[in-house]
């Protein structure tokens, strides 16, 4: 699945309707509906504010058509989330009235093109499952470490450096039995890995780590 690590704003005007669409991160479904408060009160005179959030690694789906008429608004913006394998994300359309009916076919079209375009210029992450692990080691051994952690794909979070060092390490699922297979061979038993437990997480544009649930690295 994928995450928002970047808001993704888009606008259009069909038959004088003005669509704006958002999509915003949220860590869960309370904050999708508060960051939605927000937005109905900055749109305040807006007719409609058709939505559709997923969170909980997509256990938790809700869409609205808010008032337009069903299966027109929140269906084709809960599409796109679903298209992009989303979670974590709340995408808000908020329509200004033109005067002019659109049709049902022509609400849906509206909604689902404001709303990918929201999402097209939005910044996403893969969201990654590994394991957390902290390893203790002498100053040679150090320099294999950072080899074995490359070679499974993983990152090394923090090294401490006194008299002995101290790692702090991610590495995904996929590559775990491997990772500590390498790991025994390479030290002859003597580093053993303690397990500090799976973590959810993904990398910004910076290059930061970030854990699902809170914090960073």
């Amino acid at each position: 699945m994928k995450v928002v690590i970047r808001t993704g704003n888009s606008e259009i005007t069909e038959k004088k309707s003005r669509f704006l669409g958002a999509l915003f991160p949220v860590s869960s479904e309370n904050e999708a509906l508060s960051v939605l408060a927000d937005v109905r009160k900055k749109y305040w005179d807006a007719r409609h504010h058709v939505y559709a959030y997923v969170t909980d690694s997509g256990k938790i789906r809700h869409f609205s058509d808010d008032g337009e008429p069903a299966g027109t608004g929140g269906k084709p913006v809960m599409e796109c989330l679903t298209r992009a394998d989303l979670t974590g994300a709340l995408l808000v359309v908020t329509r200004y009235f033109g005067g002019t009916l659109l049709g049902t076919g022509g609400l849906t079209r509206a909604y689902g093109t404001v709303a990918q375009a929201a999402l097209d210029h939005a910044g996403l992450a893969e969201l990654m499952q590994g394991n957390n692990y902290h390893l203790t080691l002498s100053y040679q051994q150090a320099g294999k470490l950072e080899w074995l952690v490359r070679d499974a794909g993983g990152i090394l979070l923090d090294t401490k450096y006194a008299e002995t060092v101290q790692a702090d390490l991610l590495v995904p699922s996929s590559e775990e039995k491997r990772f500590l297979a390498q790991t025994a061979d390479t030290f002859a038993g003597k580093v053993i890995p303690d397990d500090l437990g799976p973590r959810s997480y993904y990398t910004d544009e910076a290059g930061r780590v970030h854990f699902i649930g809170g914090g960073s690295a």
